[in-house]
């Protein structure tokens, strides 16, 4: 193994990413739509990339470890520290690239969460709307009426003798 596996993990780890960030988007035009059964295809779509992501990751992680001796807390900025020349450029560039696709799908990802809260609400307010929740559901007097007799057992005097 080589360090140009580990480049070959990391485009491939990109491309899954902007794959990802893709299908984020078509998620939040289709929160926008209210289109149920396209959500349902984004998400079946989101799920398989996300297998494709750790199988991927899982690569990065024992060419990382076998670059570096058997260290599993290496870190890609590690692995840039002790390259040199071209394939220590193509690594830098790569990390980037990942880290502002990664930034990009943080805030895709946010709005559609907001989104889906706020469909949340709007559907529970319609529902409270539809079928209001009663306060009370036995009969019982109001305050009015209890003050107008006394309660029993007591009486109207209330002296110590």
């Amino acid at each position: 193994m080589t360090t140009q596996a580990l480049i070959e993990a990391m485009e491939k780890l990109l491309d899954l990413h902007n794959e990802l960030l893709q299908t984020a988007n078509e998620k939040t035009t289709a929160l926008k739509d209210n289109n149920i059964e396209q959500l349902t295809k984004i998400l079946r779509t989101e799920q398989k990339i996300a297998a494709s992501i750790q199988i991927t990751n899982s690569k990065r992680q024992q060419v990382a470890e076998f670059l570096t001796k058997g260290n599993k807390e290496v870190t890609i900025s590690d692995i840039i520290e002790m390259l040199e020349g071209q394939e220590r450029e193509e690594l830098q560039q790569l990390q980037e690239a990942l880290s502002a696709v990664l930034a990009q799908l943080k805030d895709v990802n946010e709005l559609n969460q907001q989104l889906l809260k706020l469909s949340l609400q709007f559907i529970h307010l319609n529902l409270d709307l539809m079928a209001p929740e009663l306060d009370n559901a036995n009969y019982t007097k109001t305050r009015d009426e209890m003050n107008d007799q006394p309660s029993p057992g007591r009486s109207i005097f209330d002296s110590k003798a």
